[in-house]
C-alpha cells in the first residue's frame, strides 16, 4: 500500500511541476467531465496467453477539478471486469489507481499498479503495466450517446 501512494504522489508532483508554464484560468474545460463516457478497445501486451482485443468502457463518475473517480471496465464475454478508478487529470496527462474492484479478477497487484493516461480532445488513451513488466493499452473515445451497459450497474 505505501509502495502505491509514493507512486502515485511522484506521479502527481511530476504532472504538477510539466504544467506549471501552462496555466491559464481561461482554459476551456477538457472533455474528461462527470457522467461522460468513453468507449473502444483494450490491447493487452503480446506475452498474455489469452491475447486478444477487447471492448473497454470508462465512466466518469465524479470530476473536482483535478480529481476524478470513474469506473472502468473490460466487456470480455462471459467474464465481465470493473472497478473503480480514483486519480488526478491536468492538462490532459491523468494518473489513476484502482480503489475498489466490483467484478472480475484483477490480480492480486490490482489496486497497487499506477494507470497512467493522456487526453487528446475526444481521445483518451490509458495504459497500466504490471510488476511482470506486462503491459495493456486502451484507447477510447468520448461517446457522446452512451448507452447503459451492464458494466454499469
Amino acid at each position: 500500500m505505501h509502495r502505491k501512494a509514493v507512486l502515485l504522489l511522484l506521479l502527481i508532483c511530476t504532472m504538477c511541476l510539466q504544467s506549471r508554464a501552462g496555466d491559464s484560468k481561461d482554459q476551456k474545460p477538457d472533455a474528461f467531465q462527470a457522467k461522460t463516457v468513453w468507449q473502444g478497445v483494450a490491447d493487452p501486451d503480446p506475452r498474455w496467453a489469452d491475447r486478444k482485443e477487447i471492448g473497454a468502457r470508462l465512466r466518469v463518475i465524479k470530476r473536482d477539478g483535478e480529481d476524478f473517480a470513474a469506473q472502468i471496465a473490460f466487456l470480455r464475454q462471459h467474464d465481465l471486469h470493473v472497478a473503480r478508478l480514483e486519480g488526478k487529470i491536468k492538462n490532459g496527462q491523468l494518473a489513476a489507481h484502482i480503489t475498489k474492484i466490483m467484478k472480475g479478477d484483477w490480480g492480486e497487484d490490482a489496486t497497487e499498479i499506477v494507470w497512467k493516461g493522456e487526453l487528446d480532445g475526444n481521445n483518451l488513451l490509458l495504459t497500466r503495466t504490471n510488476k511482470k513488466n506486462m503491459t495493456l493499452s486502451c484507447k477510447l473515445t468520448l461517446d457522446k450517446n452512451p448507452r447503459k451497459s451492464e458494466a454499469d450497474d
